[in-house]
């Protein structure tokens, strides 16, 4: 069963990654109906079950659509042909700031980090 109101898709954005602090902005996109009140937004950044960075932010989710993108919220597109924009009124943006202990990538040694949303009412 789908809570009335739930994370439909997220995206994370690396940034400053040659730092050695670097940050990672997450914007997280809400489906369903609107809660009355404010809800807690949090985020946390892992390294395996190691916690490398958390953040967390009273949020209201907005009622209503995206002007930028279709009127038929149901589609069969494939996920790369997601109608989320940059206006999109669902979506909601966390910071993880100065970071410590992140590894840079190449093609060697592929360093790979979930990250795990969760709201709570």
């Amino acid at each position: 069963m789908v809570p009335s109101l739930y994370l439909d898709n997220i995206f994370a954005h690396p940034k400053n990654v040659l730092s050695g602090k670097p940050t990672l902005d997450v914007d997280c996109f809400f489906a369903g109906a609107s809660p009355r009140g404010d809800l807690v937004l949090e985020a946390e950044l892992l390294d395996g079950e190691h916690t490398l960075a958390k953040t967390s932010k009273s949020i209201r989710v907005l009622a209503g659509g995206d002007p930028n993108s279709a009127a038929d919220p149901s589609t069969a597109a494939p996920v790369y042909s997601s109608t989320e924009t940059v206006d999109d009124p669902a979506k909601q943006t966390l910071s993880l700031k100065e970071i410590d202990g992140v590894k840079l990538w190449d093609i060697a040694t592929p360093n790979l980090y979930t990250i795990r949303p969760q709201n709570r009412i």
